[in-house]
């Protein structure tokens, strides 16, 4: 068993350090925008 979280922590090493969300209303603005765009585009297939 330690074997293997030896080896799971060996393979995170390489991993960039994570980012920061952006804040909650731009997040919701944006998924919104993103959503009715695709909509839009997709016609009416």
């Amino acid at each position: 068993m330690s074997n293997r979280i030896r080896s799971a922590d060996a393979s995170t090493r390489g991993l960039a350090a994570p980012t920061a969300l952006p804040p909650q209303p731009f997040t919701t603005i944006g998924a919104k925008i993103h959503l009715a765009y695709r909509e839009w585009s997709a016609g009416s297939e």
